[in-house]
C-alpha cells in the first residue's frame, strides 16, 4: 500500500520540485497513515484485537455482525475515492507551470540521488514494520497458539480436577472429556417434576445454544478450530446432545439467552 505515497514521491524527487506538489504527496501518506490506523490493520475473525480503532468498536458492539461488512464496504469506496481525489490534484498540479521555477537553481543528481535513497529506506522500514506487525504474536498472549487438542486438553483438567459441578439446583456437570477435536462435557439433570423430553430437548437447543455461544472462554476455545458437546442426561433416556462450532456461534444472536439448566463459566459450562 506504500507504493501508493512511493511513486509520487519519486516523481517528487525527479521532476516536480515545490511545495504545491509535496503537500498532496503529503495527504496521500497521512490518508493511508489514518486508514490503517482507525479501519485497516491486520485483524481478522480469529484475531480482532489487531483491527484497526473503528472496525474492532463496531465488531465488539454488533459481535460480528453484517454491519462490519456495510462498515468494511464504505470504507474501501471512501478510502480509494480519497486516493483517486489526490492522486488527480497530484497530476492537475503536475501539469501546471510551477511560478517562478525558471530562477530556482535544479537539484544535483547527487542530491537527488542521496533523497531517492533515503525515501527508499523510509518507504523500506513502513513495509517491515508491517510485515512484522503481521506476523507478531497475538496480543491475547499463549492462547491461540495453543492447538486444538491441547486447548481442550486444558478445559477438561480443569473440569475433572472440580467435578462433579453442581450449575444449579437441576442440574450438575458430572464429566469431561476429548474425542478428537471435540470438547464432551456430560450433564446430569434431575427435575423435581415430571418434564417431557420433546420440552427439555428444546430448552436446551435454544436457551443453551444461545447462552453457551455467548461465554467468551468457550468462543476462544473454538476459535482454535475445536467443537464442544453438550450431553444432557435425563432420567434413564438418552441424552440430550448439542453440538457447537465457531460456524454456528456466528450465526446466533447472543444478546438474549433464554434460561437453561447450566451457566456458563469455565467450570460450569
Amino acid at each position: 500500500m506504500w507504493l501508493l505515497v512511493y511513486i509520487p514521491a519519486v516523481m517528487g524527487i525527479l521532476r516536480y520540485r515545490r511545495l504545491s506538489y509535496w503537500r498532496w504527496v503529503g495527504a496521500i501518506f497521512i490518508w493511508q497513515s489514518a486508514a490503517m490506523f482507525l479501519f485497516a490493520a491486520f485483524g481478522s475473525l480469529e484475531e480482532p484485537e489487531r483491527d484497526g480503532l473503528i472496525i474492532r468498536a463496531v465488531r465488539q458492539a454488533t459481535d460480528d455482525g453484517p454491519m462490519v461488512a456495510l462498515v468494511g464496504v464504505a470504507f474501501l469506496i471512501v478510502f480509494w475515492g480519497g486516493i483517486i481525489y489526490f492522486v488527480r490534484r497530484l497530476y492537475g498540479d503536475a501539469k501546471t507551470p510551477a511560478l517562478g521555477l525558471a530562477s530556482v537553481k535544479p537539484a544535483t543528481k547527487s542530491r537527488k540521488g542521496l533523497e531517492l535513497v533515503g525515501l527508499t529506506a523510509v518507504v523500506g522500514w513502513l513495509l517491515y514494520s508491517n510485515i512484522n506487525a503481521m506476523n507478531a504474536p497475538s496480543p491475547r498472549g499463549d492462547a491461540p497458539d495453543l492447538t486444538a487438542e491441547a486447548a481442550i486438553d486444558q478445559e477438561v483438567a480443569a473440569v475433572k480436577a472440580a467435578a462433579p459441578i453442581r450449575i444449579d439446583e437441576l442440574t450438575t456437570m458430572t464429566d469431561a472429556r476429548r474425542e478428537g477435536r471435540t470438547l464432551v462435557l456430560d450433564y446430569r439433570f434431575s427435575p423435581t417434576d415430571q418434564v417431557s423430553r420433546e420440552h427439555f430437548e428444546q430448552t436446551i437447543r435454544t436457551g443453551l445454544l444461545a447462552q453457551a455461544c455467548a461465554d467468551e472462554l468457550l468462543r476462544e476455545l473454538l476459535r482454535t478450530g475445536a467443537s464442544a458437546r453438550y450431553r444432557y442426561s435425563l432420567r434413564n433416556e438418552e441424552p440430550v446432545v448439542l453440538d457447537l462450532t465457531a460456524e454456528i456461534c456466528q450465526s446466533v444472536p447472543t444478546g438474549a439467552a433464554a434460561a437453561v439448566p447450566q451457566n456458563g463459566s469455565s467450570n460450569g459450562r
